[in-house]
This record gives structure tokens, sequence and C-alpha cells, in this order.
């Protein structure tokens, strides 16, 4: 199913869609696969009956050999990966009328849901899998990333995810991303203008 699909329930669908655990599930499923055929070894313990501590040992991994296929395939993709992220942002815009959502300690006005972040983690693992992909991100996607941080601060999923994103666009050292990073969607910016306006009452821990 498209995962841009709005006719069919979109990232914010109610649970009781039938179709949004399939969704949900299938997504997941697309994580693992990329995350297991990464390694060409998978790490396993082995139980002993004399009582003596599991020993570490590695396992040839079937997955790897699929693991191009696998990432080549998500990879031609990723423009409906980021057209789901986009379309959903579009969509739930501040001036959208809603009740906002409320926790035990804050609230907001859409809830990021868990399929909005299988899909991040998605496009997350990908890029770890694939140096050329990070290179694919439009600016538009790139400043949608950011301002989550702001708009979710509490969501400590999505901030685990967007570090491991930023992470492996500084780590591949590909000039394009970065350049997009920093120049267009001002990611050096956004860290500072959110940390300056922070109270100076904190300054006796720097």
């Amino acid at each position: 199913q498209n995962l841009r699909s709005g006719e069919k329930g979109d990232l914010a669908g109610s649970e009781s869609r039938p179709e949004e655990p399939f969704r949900r599930s299938c997504t997941r499923l697309v994580c693992f696969l990329l995350r297991r055929a990464a390694e060409s070894e998978i790490m396993c313990f082995v139980a002993h009956n004399n009582g003596t501590p599991p020993t570490a040992t590695f396992v040839q991994n079937r997955l790897y050999p699929m693991r191009e296929m696998i990432v080549t395939y998500v990879r031609n993709r990723l423009e409906d990966i980021t057209g789901a992220l986009i379309t959903y942002d579009a969509k739930h815009a501040p001036s959208t009328a809603i009740e906002k959502v409320k926790y035990s300690s804050y609230e907001v006005n859409h809830p990021f849901t868990s399929l909005r972040a299988l899909i991040v983690e998605m496009m997350v693992l990908l890029i770890e899998s694939d140096e050329t992909v990070a290179a694919l991100l439009s600016a538009e996607m790139w400043k949608l990333l950011v301002s989550w941080a702001i708009k979710y601060p509490h969501n400590n999923i999505y901030h685990a995810l967007f570090y491991r994103l930023i992470f492996a666009v500084l780590r591949q050292g590909q000039e394009d991303p970065q350049r997009v990073l920093f120049r267009k969607a001002k990611f050096l910016s956004f860290l500072i203008d959110n940390f300056l306006p922070f109270s100076t009452s904190y300054d006796d821990f720097v």
C-alpha cells in the first residue's frame, strides 16, 4: 500500500481502522529487514548444560546476501517514504483546528504517531545502509526533520532517530547532504538559536 494514501488512512489514522495495524506491521518488517541484513555475521549465545555462562559466537547471516537487493528496493521508494512524511505534516499544519492531545506533563497539537516514527526509522536505516541516500533528501525534508525536534521536545524516540540521522551524515562525509543540512536547512543556526534562549540559571553547570 502506498504510504502517501490519504483515502485509506494517514499517519494519524484511527486505531479503529483495520488497515492501520497492517501498515505499521509492514513498515516494522521493512525496518527489521534493513537492520538484520546489515551485517554478514550475527552474534549468538550458546547455552551449556554444565551450568557455565553462555558463550558468544558468530554465525553466518543468511539474510546478508540479500542486503543489496533490499536496500536497492527501499531506496527506489525513497520518494514515497519522504512524501508520506511531508504530506502528513502539510495536512496537519498548525492552522488545522483540533483539540490538543494531553499527556501527563505536557500536551501536543498532534501526536507523533507510531507509524510516523517507524517511517522515520526506515529512512534512517536506509541512510545508514547506503551512503548515497542522504544526498537524495531535499532541503524541505531536512527542514521538516529539524522542526520536529522543536515541535516534539519530549519525544525521545524521535530525538534518538534524528541523532542517528545526523551522525550518519557526518560520519559518511558526503559533501552534498552536509551542504544541504548546514546551509539550506540551517542546522547549526537551529542548534544555536535553541540554546541561547535557555535560562542563565544553568550557568553553574556549564
